[in-house]
């Protein structure tokens, strides 16, 4: 009875382990994997491409800080992110060591003034008692000579003592003159050396001045303040640097702050070779920016770039063009979160600084005059043919009639000389000369008569024509005054959790989407479906039991679908992957292309003879 129950046991044992393996091997899966199936569709196919760039500002302006002698601490800074108007205070610095330098200036200026008054009051008393002098050798000459004529009256011997006389007395007339004129040379040379002291001294002063007015730093154009990175002290690599704040002792020259105008935005990006043909300027895109997830901004092509470059030191192996894309500013700051307010501030903003740096471009002066013009605005304007239009004509508006006859005025009051060789006080004659004439024949025109109007009659010959100013609009730094800069004050700091100053800073990445050809009503499928063998493409159509090879003809694709011209019908299904078999032959030619080609008798033991081979070489 027990070996009954042992002999059941083991055949129940046995049984329960067959049936387990029977149950293992049935859930292991077939060889052959489930096949990716996609069907085929008919519909609107877009044809997009993509690009990647960095956001940067059309208009933008650095600020330095100014030379100061040393480094100056900042006293009053605008705030990050603050929307400056044209003329606004940005920054301002200490300038007291300055103002004691300019009061030790103006003291060295007066005493110098009092010593000059000083040695020319004696100049004065030198030259009066030199006259007296000068007289009195003169009345003693004149005396001899009156005793010489009494000669033949007296004796020889008297009449030699009074030649003798004579004579010296001459001497000490001439060296008395040359000792006068010895003493007011000296004089004058103590006199002129103290004038240049003075002239020095002035500069000195002028110098200090111009320091001190720098010392408030104001903005030329409107736009986001943008406090750049203190980098006077020494920061270890790869530590950043703070902000520039006040009470920071900062180095002359340094970038201190940016003003960027964001009225107009640019998307700086680049294109494929292949690309490059489907593109054209004016084409529509959108732009998604990687601060804005979700959020897409219209825009257009701008500029595309004629010449293909490659950056190897960035990594990048192929040529590619530059294409520039104008962002759609008002949707973009609607997008950032700006209110209606600060959209309106930034685009009049905007055409204030458009209307101000058109205004203040000046005329291009001639290969030909261009290094003797330098410096000399007014002599540029008279150079470049100033004749019939107002000073803020441009060298486009003038007709040749008129650039001739301003060549041929020139060459008329150079008498033939070469302008280049003339000096500088020549070539202001000439230029003064030009400005009479044309000022002349300009008396009683329309273009005198709106520049002379306001100043209360015509404009004199040769007087510079000045143009209106544009309401709002900012003059140039150099025409600053100093009650400008003392009026000036910081813009208003920015709301309460605004992100206009986080969102929209140069350099932010964006991607842009560029919808280049709609097909509509056509066939396409996935793009993973075709295989190129050879010259023809290779759909697997899925028949419902096994993949059918069949070539079609594809048209335009996209990133993730191809257009299918023929071979296909809509509803049909076709494979992701190519049959197992082909997969296979496919791994064992890409495993025979990696191990290489083997030559007979190359191996070791390959074969009769196959260590006997000859090396080739």
């Amino acid at each position: 009875m027990r070996k009954l129950l042992i002999r059941l046991s083991v055949l129940l044992v046995f049984l329960a382990v067959v049936g387990a393996a029977y149950y293992l091997v049935s859930r292991i899966p077939d060889d052959q994997p489930e096949q990716a199936l996609a069907e085929v569709k008919r519909g609107e196919l877009i044809v997009k491409t993509y690009l990647r760039g960095a956001l940067q500002a059309v208009r933008s302006t650095t600020l330095s800080a100014p030379n100061l002698g040393s480094a100056s601490q900042v006293t009053q800074l605008a705030l990050s992110g603050s929307l400056a108007k044209p003329m606004d205070l940005i920054a301002e610095f200490d300038d007291s060591d300055r103002l004691v330098f300019l009061q030790d200036a103006l003291l060295d200026v007066e005493k110098t003034k009092q010593n000059l008054k000083k040695g020319e009051v004696e100049l004065e008393i030198l030259r009066s008692q030199d006259e007296v002098e000068l007289m009195s050798a003169r009345f003693a000459v004149r005396r001899a000579e009156l005793d010489v004529r009494q000669n033949e009256l007296i004796s020889q011997i008297d009449a030699r003592k009074n030649e003798l006389t004579l004579e010296e007395a001459k001497r000490r007339l001439q060296k008395l003159e040359s000792d006068i004129q010895s003493r007011l040379q000296q004089r004058e040379a103590e006199l002129a050396v103290l004038r240049e002291q003075i002239r020095k001294a002035e500069l000195d002063v002028e110098r200090d001045q111009r320091r001190i007015e720098s010392a408030r730093v104001l903005t030329p154009l409107g736009g986001l303040v943008s406090i750049l990175e203190n980098r006077s002290g020494r920061s270890s690599f790869g530590q950043a640097s703070p902000p520039v704040q006040e009470g920071d002792d900062v180095s002359p020259g340094m970038a201190l702050a940016q003003i960027l105008d964001l009225s107009e935005m640019e998307l700086l990006t680049q294109v494929e070779e292949v690309e490059r043909a489907r593109l054209s300027e004016g084409q529509e895109a959108i732009v998604y920016l990687d601060a804005l997830p979700g959020k897409p901004v219209k825009a257009t092509i701008k500029r595309l770039g004629s010449t293909a470059s490659a950056n190897f030191f960035s990594g990048q192996a192929t040529k590619k063009f530059d294409c520039v894309l104008s962002v759609d500013m008002t949707e973009l700051l609607t997008q950032v979160g700006a209110t209606p307010e600060q959209i309106r501030t930034i685009l009049a903003s905007g055409q204030v600084t458009q209307k101000g740096v058109k205004s203040s471009r000046s005329p291009r002066p001639s290969p030909r005059t261009e290094g003797a013009n330098s410096g000399a605005p007014s002599e540029q304007a008279a150079a470049a043919g100033k004749t019939g239009k107002s000073a803020g004509g441009g060298r486009g508006n003038r007709s040749p009639e008129e650039r001739e006859r301003a060549r041929k005025m020139m060459q008329e009051l150079a008498g033939g000389r070469d302008i280049e060789s003339m000096s500088q006080e020549e070539r202001r004659k000439i230029f003064q000369q030009m400005r009479s004439r044309a000022g002349g024949s300009r008396q009683g025109g329309p273009e005198n008569q709106a520049a002379s109007a306001g100043q209360g009659g015509p404009r004199q010959p040769g007087a510079p024509v000045e143009m209106p100013a544009l309401p709002g609009a900012s003059p140039a730094s150099s025409e600053w005054t100093a009650a400008d800069r003392l009026n000036a004050r910081l813009p208003e700091p920015p709301q309460q959790g605004s992100v206009v100053e986080v969102l929209l800073r140069p350099g932010l990445l964006a991607d842009a989407e560029i919808v280049i050809e709609r097909i509509p009503d056509t066939l396409h499928i996935p793009l993973q479906a075709v295989y190129p063998s050879g010259e023809n493409n290779i759909v697997y159509v899925w028949d419902g039991n096994d993949l059918e090879p069949r070539r079609v003809e594809v048209g335009q694709r996209t990133e993730t679908r191809i257009a299918v011209l023929s071979g296909l019908e809509e509803g049909e299904t076709v494979s992701l992957q190519p049959p197992l078999d082909q997969r296979q032959t496919t791994k064992k030619k890409k495993s025979a292309k990696k191990s290489g080609p083997t030559l007979p008798g190359g191996g070791a033991g390959g074969g009769p003879g196959g260590g006997g081979g000859r090396r080739q070489r």
